[in-house]
């Protein structure tokens, strides 16, 4: 009776909510649980997405260090390589501005778990192409820098998994674990670009092997790269897709129909309340 009674109230506090089916699930889920009842994280989905962000972090700062001497090993004269610095450093994340928001249509069309795991298969491809490219030309560098932003878009779709495998008991928690792990992969990062660079020159168990000593820049690529490797299995093996099969269909058909109406009329569908109204209730309530 208790738990029937705090659903009423919150109906009744929100009429939007009694319209909205996924709000009164949630809403009756919540009721289920007594007071102060904490649900446990699932943890190894939490610790798969704190290495995916990691590793992704990882990769967007690593090359920090090393950029101003890999430009001017390609050629560009000391008082111009500020500039190529920037044009390569920023060409993720102009990539990932780019297009961030095509991978959150694809992550509502096909499932949060598929999307991830072929965002973090791209970033081992880029990376890869990036280690490589630090030998050839400033223009390959900044075109694997640019993809691999551009198909980065794993890391807004991992924060909506978490809030899809928790609930209000423990999603704080979990969204401040996940957070946490970019702000490490941004310290981590640039560390591993300055230590691992130019290994054949600082290590003795470098020395004597032309491959590093011809591409002296992707040792710490090829780290982040496996990091991204172990993501992919990881998520591989323990992330279970989030999003139902209905909401998935039913997002298909808000895109669909974008072309067809103005932004006013799919506003108004009934299809659009049952994807977005939950998160723009939480964000904007």
């Amino acid at each position: 009776m208790a738990n029937n009674g705090r659903l009423q109230k919150a109906k009744l506090s929100d009429p939007h909510l009694a319209d909205n089916d996924d709000s009164a699930d949630l809403l009756e889920f919540e009721a289920d649980k007594a007071p102060g009842q904490i649900t446990p994280l699932p943890k190894k989905k939490i610790i798969t997405l704190f290495i995916l962000l990691f590793a992704n972090a990882a990769v967007s700062t690593s090359p920090f260090p090393f950029l101003p001497f890999m430009v001017q090993d390609l050629g560009v004269a000391p008082q111009n390589a500020g500039t190529y610095v920037g044009i390569i450093a920023g060409g993720r994340f102009l990539g990932n501005m780019a297009f961030n928001w095509l991978w959150g249509i694809l992550a509502d069309k096909y499932g949060r778990r598929p999307t991830i795991l072929a965002s973090v298969f791209m970033q081992v491809v880029c990376t890869f192409i990036f280690a490589v490219s630090t030998r050839w030309s400033i223009a390959l560098a900044t075109f694997a820098r640019f993809l691999g932003g551009a198909t980065n878009g794993a890391v807004p779709i991992a924060k909506t998994y978490v809030s899809e495998v928790t609930d209000h008991t423990n999603q704080g928690q979990a969204m401040t674990l996940v957070t946490a792990s970019w702000g490490v992969g941004l310290v981590i990062g640039p560390a591993l670009g300055g230590y691992l660079s130019d290994p054949a020159a600082k290590y003795a168990a470098f020395e004597g092997i032309t491959f590093f000593e011809e591409y002296k820049y992707a040792l710490p690529m090829f780290v982040v790269a496996f990091m991204c490797i172990v993501a992919s299995v990881m998520g591989f093996l323990y992330l279970e897709e989030s999003l139902p099969a209905d909401k998935a269909a039913t997002a298909h058909r808000v895109v669909s129909s974008s072309s067809e109406n103005t932004p006013s009329d799919i506003a108004r569908s009934s299809d659009v309340k049952h994807v977005p109204s939950m998160v723009a209730e939480r964000i904007f309530k």
